[in-house]
């Protein structure tokens, strides 16, 4: 694996060189919400900051996400939605 600045590249089993975007955490607040260890399921939480991000759990940590487009986290639903179906409640949508 190598560290860029702004970017994590991997290389697959199959020797083909992947970027990902670096891991960001959320707050500790968030963090504190999720299991110390992971279980079957995924865990997903709201970010507190922005409707159209959310956090995933990984390790007792969890790490920012972003929705695609103009999608916003529907934290009924654990996904990534239409702004019409999603209601941030407190959430600022940027």
């Amino acid at each position: 694996m190598v560290v860029a600045a702004s970017v994590i590249t991997k290389t697959t089993g199959a020797g083909v060189d992947v970027t990902e975007p670096p891991l960001v955490p959320c707050s500790l607040e968030v963090s504190e919400s999720c299991p110390a260890e992971d279980g079957t399921y995924p865990v997903y939480l709201p970010h507190p900051d922005h409707c159209s991000m959310f956090c995933t759990c990984n390790g007792g940590v969890a790490f920012e996400q972003q929705c695609q487009l103009d999608l916003l986290w529907n934290d009924v639903l654990n996904v990534c939605d239409w702004p019409e179906n999603v209601n941030c409640g407190m959430r600022p949508n940027p």
